[in-house]
């Protein structure tokens, strides 16, 4: 990992309100916008983020990636679930331009438009899980361990409604 990228997201990180990111993909099926992942990060230390990306990244099987960086730009992958390790490793590595991307925009001012059907994740003071959440895990878009894991790092799944 390219050490501008690790020492960005860390000091973004160990500065924010709630010391999480989260980011959001998609990929064109049929024509149509379909989610491709989910993302959270989360602080945990000054040594160590940890990050959890889930969706269907590879066809339609929904994967799960969890992976812990640490301050020297070292990235290990703890869980994959749906993907093969080497996959998932040169995955993260793959969005970790757009994740830094995510650190360095200007934040406020911006309100995306949540398109109906879609999940989304968005920063909560509350650790429950949502209904969306709730929906998303019963739908299979995404594992239940994702969702009680975005929670307890006061990120909350919810649903767009436009």
């Amino acid at each position: 990992m390219h050490s501008l990228y690790t020492a960005t997201i860390f000091n973004f990180l160990s500065n924010h309100k709630y010391q999480n990111l989260h980011t959001r993909q998609t990929k064109q099926v049929n024509k149509k916008r379909v989610l491709k992942h989910l993302h959270g990060m989360k602080w945990e230390n000054k040594d160590l983020i940890l990050g959890y990306f889930c969706g269907p990244i590879e066809g339609s099987i929904i994967s799960e990636i969890q992976y812990g960086l640490d301050s020297a730009g070292v990235i290990t992958v703890t869980i994959s679930q749906g993907i093969d390790k080497k996959k998932a490793l040169d995955y993260i590595n793959k969005e970790f331009p757009r994740i830094k991307n995510r650190t360095i925009e200007k934040q406020g001012g911006f309100y995306p438009k949540y398109s109906k059907g879609s999940f989304y994740l968005r920063r909560s003071s509350s650790q429950k899980i949502t209904t969306s959440g709730e929906k998303a895990i019963r739908l299979q878009h995404l594992t239940s361990n994702f969702v009680k894991t975005m929670a307890s790092w006061n990120l909350c799944i919810i649903e767009g409604n436009n």
